[in-house]
């Protein structure tokens, strides 16, 4: 069970190297990732297309009141310039929940939340795009306001696959494809607030503190393509030696 009154701490084991995640202090309004995991079986090396994907959970174990909500993933745009060729990491798509911070559930055995932040980005709001909303340089995750306050502590919600995140679903799950490198690159995916404007907003407007995530990760050169640049170097220099 996902629980949010209580401090979370994860351990990934991949390629024999354990990876902790920082957990999300038991005051906190924060956002953490349960799960990691890479279609090539390491999470912490990636390769030539091997997809990483995070599952993520919204926690408010404080039940802060909150009016407002924005959440993203930002750190793949290597250089912050919107150019994805000299990226190491793309973003090839998601599934975000349609709320967050629900107070309650109707009985119905869909599963309605209520009580909390209706997230915008679950339909196709900007530039033609399905949720979750991205371009070069971010992820949108979640959008949402309201005139009430909204103080769940996550449980509650609805999560993507149809169940309570306090039953072991998740608010969100977002997947990164690995792109071939002509050296390792060193990438660390911020998550949360902070970003582009996102913000967690309380009564009176005032932002609220906020746990972010991140997520460190190095795509490394395929075996192959490392040998074949090193041939080409070494056939240069012998070619200026003559």
């Amino acid at each position: 069970m996902i629980g949010s009154r209580t401090k979370r701490s994860a351990a990934l084991v991949a390629g024999g190297a354990l990876l902790w995640l920082a957990p999300i202090s038991a005051s906190a309004l924060g956002i953490s990732i349960v799960n990691v995991s890479s279609s090539g079986g390491n999470t912490a090396y990636l390769s030539n297309n091997d997809i990483l994907t995070l599952d993520l959970v919204v926690e408010n174990a404080t039940n802060e009141d909150v009016y407002g909500l924005g959440l993203g993933i930002a750190g793949y745009d290597i250089g912050n310039d919107g150019n994805v060729n000299n990226d190491a990491l793309r973003f090839i798509g998601g599934s975000v929940a349609i709320s967050a911070l629900n107070t309650s559930l109707e009985t119905d055995p869909e599963l309605v939340g209520i009580g909390g932040l209706e997230n915008v980005r679950t339909t196709a709001t900007e530039l033609g795009a399905g949720p979750p909303f991205s371009n070069p340089r971010r992820v949108v995750l979640f959008e949402g306001v309201a005139l009430s306050p909204s103080n769940g502590d996550g449980s509650l919600d609805v999560g993507i696959g149809g169940g309570t995140v306090g039953s072991g679903d998740v608010h969100f799950r977002v997947s990164f494809r690995a792109v071939t490198a002509l050296n390792p690159r060193n990438v660390t995916l911020r998550i949360g607030v902070g970003d582009f404007g996102n913000v967690a907003v309380g009564a009176g407007g005032v932002e609220l503190p906020f746990s972010n995530a991140s997520f460190t990760v190095n795509v490394v050169p395929e075996p192959g393509t490392a040998l074949l640049m090193g041939l080409g170097l070494a056939g240069l220099a012998a070619r200026g030696r003559r």
